[in-house]
């Protein structure tokens, strides 16, 4: 299956197929979203860190800001391409917020296994600003979603530091 690129779609489809995961209706409105499609193989996860990093600098993020969420959007998507399906999609939702990037990745998997491993979820604990997984029960299998969010605006000052 070659990969799609769809800007300003809805996220996901509205009907639970097997491989298309439901939509979120919290994930945000199409003004700036980008939606990918393509198949759960590592071999892809080269094209979500560089539409990470398109994003997050158009959303004028810092260095800093950009590797912490492509290395987010690597160990996230790494962990629902290992628990997918055989052939199924990666479906993966960026949505640029004014101070943010969210992205909502999930695939059709055939065992309810967590998509995230101990250590991957302290990585990805320690890069986000936020971090949910979810697996949601489909007639023929499971839907794994994984949803995180990194603030790519100014972070605030912290207390006790001295910024002379």
């Amino acid at each position: 299956m070659p990969a799609t690129l769809r800007h300003a779609q809805p996220l996901f489809s509205t009907t639970l197929a097997r491989s298309a995961p439901h939509r979120d209706p919290d994930a945000g409105s199409g003004d700036n979203a980008v939606e990918v499609i393509c198949p759960a193989t590592a071999e892809q996860l080269p094209v979500l860190r560089a539409i990470a990093t398109s994003i997050a600098l158009r959303a004028d993020a810092d260095l800093d800001m950009v590797a912490d969420l492509r290395l987010a959007v690597d160990e996230a998507c790494s962990a629902l391409v290992r628990a997918a399906g055989p052939d199924e999609p990666l479906h993966c939702r960026f949505i640029q917020h004014p101070d943010a990037v969210e992205v909502v990745a999930a695939v059709w998997s055939p065992q309810s296994a967590s998509a995230e491993d101990e250590l991957g979820v302290l990585l990805l604990s320690s890069l986000t600003d936020r971090i949910a997984t979810e697996t949601q029960a489909l007639d023929d299998g499971y839907e794994l979603r994984t949803s995180l969010l990194v603030r790519v605006g100014p972070r605030p000052a912290r207390h006790g530091r001295d910024n002379s």
